[in-house]
């Protein structure tokens, strides 16, 4: 995966799979410091210290479709490349919270990506009651959240609503001044 999108997508996926129903994904891009922190936090069914190592394992996974799970471990692997640091947090029937910082200008880090296709993805899925996405840049802030949309699923998948929202998404991301 060579867009962190792409592997906080896969991640959330994760969130869901393990029956989170409130997930919040922070990132935040710190020119000044110089780094990149992606906070993804759930309410999913958590797992154990054991569970956390096997879920760091690339030839560990769950999914019955294939046989690696790539999302946690590749994370982990590109915010080492970067000189950064790398957690995972969790407790059963609680949830996890993995937090991962970047070195923003390292010539290894993957660029954000399409964030506003990912976003948008979440927000529609009907398994999340609430998905909050929160991105800080030196000068700014963008939030968005489910439950302030105020939008049943259905009106969310409405061409010209669809389209709307992901300008919005849009909009707002590029306004932050991002490093990408």
């Amino acid at each position: 995966m060579d867009e962190l999108s792409l592997t906080i997508f896969d991640i959330v996926e994760n969130s869901i799979r393990a029956k989170a129903k409130n997930i919040v994904v922070l990132v935040e891009e710190n020119k000044k410091n110089n780094y990149l922190e992606i906070i993804i936090e759930d309410d999913g069914i958590g797992m154990t210290n054991e569970e956390i190592s096997k879920a760091l394992d690339p030839f560990y996974t769950t999914k019955t479709v294939r046989k690696i799970g790539l999302g946690l471990s590749l994370f982990k692997m590109i915010t080492e490349q970067t000189d950064g640091t790398f957690n995972i947090s969790s407790k059963i029937n609680i949830g996890t919270k993995i937090k991962a910082r970047l070195t923003l200008n390292h010539i290894d880090r993957p660029k954000l990506g399409e964030l506003s296709e990912m976003i948008y993805s979440i927000l529609i899925n009907d398994e999340v009651e609430e998905f909050k996405y929160i991105h800080i840049t030196d000068s700014d802030r963008f939030e968005i959240s489910k439950k302030e949309l105020f939008i049943e699923r259905e009106m969310l998948m409405i061409g010209e609503i669809a389209k709307s929202l992901k300008e919005y998404i849009d909009f707002n991301l590029n306004k932050l001044g991002r490093g990408e």
